[in-house]
C-alpha cells in the first residue's frame, strides 16, 4: 500500500478492496494514485476510502453496537459495492416487548469524489410477548419411544491367571517341585 500512497490507519478490522480495472495500468500509478484512491477498507460496520483526505461511511444506528445490543451480519463485496448489515433489539432487552430492528447499508466505492456513496435501509418487527393461559410454574414429563437399529458389537479380552502364594512372613516361597508334580497327576 505504500506504493499506492495509502497508509492503513482506519482503526478497525477490515477486508481490503482495490478497484483494479483502470485501462493501461491495473492498479494505477504513483501520479494517478494521488487523486484516484483505489484501495478501500471494508469492515463489518464501516467502509473507508483514502480519497479526498479520507472518508468513512458507517452503518447506522451505532448505539446498538456500542451498547452490545447488535449482531453485525458481516460485510459483503460485490463488484465495487460493499454491503453491511446488523440486527439489534431495544434498550430493555432482547426478550422484552420492544421491537427487533434490521439496518443495512449499500456503499458504492468510487475513484473520484465523493469516493463513497451510502444508501441506508432499515426495518423493524414488533415482538409482543405471548399471552399465557395461566401464570405460575409448570411441571411435567414426556416419554418418547425410540427404536434404534441393530448394531454389531465386538469385544476383545486378554486373560491372565496367576497363582501367588504368600507366606505368613509376607515373602513368596519358592514352589515345591514335588507338590507341583503331585497336583499335575491329580488333574490327569
Amino acid at each position: 500500500m505504500p506504493t499506492l500512497r495509502i497508509t492503513a490507519n482506519h482503526g478497525y478490522e477490515a477486508i481490503p478492496h482495490a478497484i483494479n480495472y483502470t485501462v493501461g495500468d491495473q492498479y494505477g500509478n504513483a501520479e494517478r494514485n494521488t487523486t484516484e484512491k483505489r484501495v478501500f477498507a471494508v469492515g463489518r460496520y464501516s467502509v473507508t476510502s483514502w480519497g479526498g483526505g479520507g472518508v468513512t461511511e458507517t452503518l447506522t444506528p451505532t448505539e446498538p453496537r456500542t451498547e452490545s445490543r447488535a449482531l453485525t451480519i458481516g460485510q459483503r463485496i460485490d463488484g465495487d459495492t460493499a454491503y453491511l448489515g446488523e440486527l439489534y433489539h431495544g434498550i430493555d432487552g432482547w426478550d422484552s416487548a420492544t421491537e427487533w430492528a434490521f439496518s443495512t447499508a449499500e456503499v458504492a466505492m468510487l475513484l473520484t469524489a465523493a469516493y463513497l456513496v451510502k444508501t441506508s435501509v432499515s426495518a423493524n418487527v414488533a415482538m409482543t410477548p405471548p399471552t399465557l393461559a395461566s401464570t405460575g410454574m409448570s411441571y411435567g414429563s414426556m416419554t418418547t419411544d425410540v427404536v434404534l437399529p441393530a448394531t454389531e458389537v465386538a469385544m476383545f479380552l486378554t486373560a491372565n491367571a496367576t497363582n501367588l502364594w504368600v507366606g505368613q512372613d509376607g515373602t513368596t516361597p519358592e514352589p515345591d517341585p514335588a507338590l507341583s508334580e503331585a497336583r499335575g497327576r491329580q488333574r490327569r
